[in-house]
């Protein structure tokens, strides 16, 4: 096999592996692949024999995947002058049970297999489950009483934290209802297919033309169903009527009012927890990140309170509606706030210190990592 050869080989490997397609994919592409070219060029029979000598079978697929994967491995590293990478090390499938002394054992075969240091290791992030940050028995608790590990500062994952922060805004029945509607409408394929015909059919341009289901790993998917529910509500209890379903909570101003509340807050939601992903996040981004959203919400607060409803679209188009009343008070409740004080006026000195403004500028945001004091900024 010539280096022409040997590089589409890999290309092919490489997309293979990428798309996450079977194995058995390539010799479908193969066969495609000398089908047109046998159709758009007949005649070329040097560019036919190159395809027909492809080696691309199965076996050989999954022999250079693993070739490659070693290759990536071996790439893992921090530069001489301490320039971090950032790269995914492994994924480990944990075959039956989730002990933290499984998630041990499996960390310890990820780290000799790519002979990574254990002594290396500055910190470890967790979502807070028991057998992450069990005492004792969690991954945490081993980690700490191994003597081949090192002391390292133990992270609570910030965007978890967003996750359990939302089950302050407890509208269970909301949740259960709309749930209970949009399945009735999605689960049944002849009235899917119907509530389909019936909103195409009513040629709503500006509206969803359809409602998404609620999954309950994936939680952001909340602010969609929620969106798509509001949006084509008047359309629902159409459908539902002619039906002949009938679901009360409709006629229940409470549950009206409520359900757009969240609806609108919820659509907040994806917008923080994108913003507190992405490459070369620090600590001090993101701690600004949430210090701003609490900020936010102290403004959703006031809005409410003086019923503008400038952040809350869904609430503010049901203002002029007779049959629509805005209760008095606000359902964010205080405890959303918690106290960062002492946070926030760290940040705020960081913010305001002139010399590291002009670094900030100047350097990239690695380097400027290493510049800001750890005494001054713990």
């Amino acid at each position: 096999m010539d280096i022409g050869d040997n590089k589409a080989l890999h290309n092919k490997t490489w997309n293979i592996a990428k798309s996450k397609h079977p194995y058995t994919d390539g010799e479908f592409v193969k066969q495609n692949l000398f089908d047109v070219i046998s159709f758009l060029d007949p005649n070329n029979s040097k560019i036919q024999r190159l395809i027909s000598n492809i080696s691309i079978s199965r076996h050989t697929t999954e022999r250079r995947i693993s070739e490659i994967s070693v290759e990536v491995e071996q790439h893992l590293y921090v530069t001489s002058d301490v320039l971090v990478k950032e790269e995914l090390l492994d994924f480990v499938e944990l075959k039956d049970t989730t002990r933290g002394i499984d998630l041990k054992e499996a960390l310890d075969t990820v780290l000799v297999k790519a002979n990574v240091p254990k002594n290396k290791l500055v910190s470890v992030a967790t979502d807070g489950a028991i057998s992450m940050v069990g005492k004792h028995i969690g991954l945490m608790g081993l980690l700490n009483s191994d003597p081949t590990y090192p002391e390292f500062i133990p992270v609570y994952c910030v965007i978890h934290q967003e996750h359990l922060a939302t089950k302050h805004f407890n509208f269970p029945i909301v949740f259960k209802s709309v749930v209970e509607i949009v399945n009735y409408v999605q689960s049944n394929a002849k009235n899917y297919r119907q509530f389909k015909n019936f909103i195409s059919e009513l040629d709503l341009a500006d509206k969803p033309s359809d409602l998404s289901f609620y999954c309950v790993v994936r939680w952001l998917s909340s602010s969609d169903v929620l969106y798509r529910f509001v949006e084509l509500l008047e359309p629902i209890k159409c459908f539902l009527l002619e039906k002949q379903k009938t679901f009360e909570i409709f006629e229940d101003v409470n549950f009206l009012q409520d359900l757009l509340f969240l609806t609108d807050v919820m659509q907040h939601l994806p917008n923080l927890n994108l913003s507190l992903q992405g490459k070369e996040k620090n600590i001090y981004d993101l701690a600004q990140t949430i210090f701003s959203f609490q900020k936010k919400i102290a403004l959703f607060q006031k809005d409410l309170t003086l019923k503008t409803f400038n952040h809350f679209p869904q609430m503010k188009k049901m203002i002029h509606n007779p049959n629509f009343t805005i209760h008095d008070g606000c359902p964010i409740p205080e405890n959303i706030l918690e106290e960062t004080s002492q946070f926030e006026i760290e940040l705020l000195d960081l913010q305001e210190d002139k010399n590291l403004q002009m670094l900030h500028k100047t350097i990239a945001l690695l380097d400027f990592r290493k510049m800001v004091s750890e005494v001054k900024y713990s």
